[in-house]
């Protein structure tokens, strides 16, 4: 008995140390000054969680979270190697779907059979209110608007270490969107998932519940709040972990991990439901497809309206990848916006700038490959226009519908 006592009081002693190991690896909490807070409650000694966020040299602030499939100490492992790998690459590569990708192929290489990781990485500019990141097979984190709505942002992509990318895909997809004095809210399923007191579960609904009620409060106390429920008798089902970026204001100026673009095109009205911005390939035709469909929901829209935008934008997009690029690698930005009782789709792409007066739709007895898509975003869309182009290249088509 007093060898089996003397074992169990070295493994608790070892579960204290990797306990302390993996909270000296959460970020040091910040004041409510500062625009990006975590919270993390774990449900056992060890955690399967973690959040993290580092500054950049520029201002910019990279943020991710994750959660560990499993529980113990493998999951532990997982995890401190996980948050280390994130935030030593994160240092120098800007781009969260490229990031994720490298970490997903060293996980990849060297995890536990069965063992995964779902995460959320992005990067955060407090001076444009700008987010970039990419989600790999997490929840959908959400965006509590200044209006008091939610947007949430799906994954698009596997979890990671479930199989390494092929080199072609390049990195996971991302997300751009401007917060516009909003927060993004980022938290694992043990929150949305967790027992409440009489044994109920929140779920997202009770999630934006609490969000609502406790607005007014500052970022940190709006997490103690979210965790709150779950502190009563019981303990916790699944490890808890929420991060929030809170925005603070933003100026015309927009900064990427791919250098600084002015907003030189013409001032954009109403609220933004999404901006998003991804690789000129045909396999993320699919992406662009989902994301003005659920925008159209979240409006309101017909189907008959919501399948009229999605293929307005599919056939524009397509006509960016094949005419507009080429061969080229390159990128298009999709933002869609809401103007009281119309819908506004600006797709916005960095190839040679073409003539507008030679863009124009085909007679119907030219029938031949690729020769409607012009033709066919004007029989879909109320107004189909090229506005100026950027300062700095590129072109910019503005497309409208209005809202049945």
């Amino acid at each position: 008995m007093a060898e089996q006592l003397m074992e169990q009081e070295r493994v608790r002693r070892e579960l204290e140390l990797a306990a302390e190991i993996q909270r000296s690896l959460l970020p040091v909490p910040r004041d409510d000054g500062f625009p990006v807070h975590g919270i993390n409650q774990p449900a056992r000694l060890v955690s399967g969680d973690f959040y993290d966020f580092f500054t950049l040299p520029d201002g910019r602030i990279c943020f991710n979270l994750g959660d560990v499939s499993g529980k113990g100490m493998n999951a532990a492992l997982l995890m401190a190697k996980t948050a280390s790998l994130y935030r030593c690459l994160g240092k120098t590569i800007h781009d969260p779907g490229a990031l994720l990708a490298m970490v997903n192929a060293e996980i990849c290489e060297t995890a536990t059979r069965g063992m995964f990781v779902t995460m959320v990485g992005g990067i955060y500019d407090p001076k444009t209110g700008v987010v970039r990141l990419a989600n790999a097979g997490h929840e959908p984190p959400l965006v509590h608007r200044a209006d008091g709505s939610f947007t949430a942002l799906p994954a698009e992509s596997p979890p990671l270490g479930i199989a390494p990318l092929s080199e072609a895909f390049g990195g996971f997809p991302e997300i751009e969107l401007r917060l516009d004095g909003g927060t993004l809210y980022v938290f694992t399923d043990g929150v949305t998932e967790g027992f409440l007191e009489g044994g109920t579960t929140l779920e997202v609904s009770g999630l934006k519940a609490l969000i609502r009620e406790h607005a007014e409060l500052s970022p940190s106390a709006r997490l103690d709040a979210v965790i709150a429920p779950f502190n009563h008798v019981g303990g916790l089902r699944d490890d808890v972990t929420v991060l929030a970026i809170d925005d603070g204001g933003q100026v015309e100026v927009r900064q990427t991990s791919r250098g600084v673009e002015p907003q030189t095109r013409p001032a954009i009205s109403g609220t933004e439901l999404v901006k998003l911005r991804l690789p000129a390939k045909p396999d993320r035709l699919k992406l662009v497809r989902s994301t003005v469909s659920e925008a159209a929901t979240l409006c309101g829209c017909s189907e008959a309206l919501a399948r009229d935008l999605v293929l307005a934008v599919d056939e524009a997009c397509q006509n960016i990848i094949h005419h507009a690029y080429g061969d080229t690698a390159g990128d298009i930005v999709l933002e869609i916006r809401r103007e009281e009782d119309r819908l506004v789709v600006y797709l916005r792409d960095f190839a040679e700038t073409v003539d507008i007066a030679k863009v124009r739709p085909r007679d119907l007895d030219d029938l031949r490959p690729g020769g409607l898509g012009t033709y066919l975003m004007s029989q879909c869309m109320d107004e189909v226009e090229f506005m100026p182009p950027p300062d700095n290249g590129g072109n910019l088509l503005r497309m409208v519908k209005k809202i049945e």
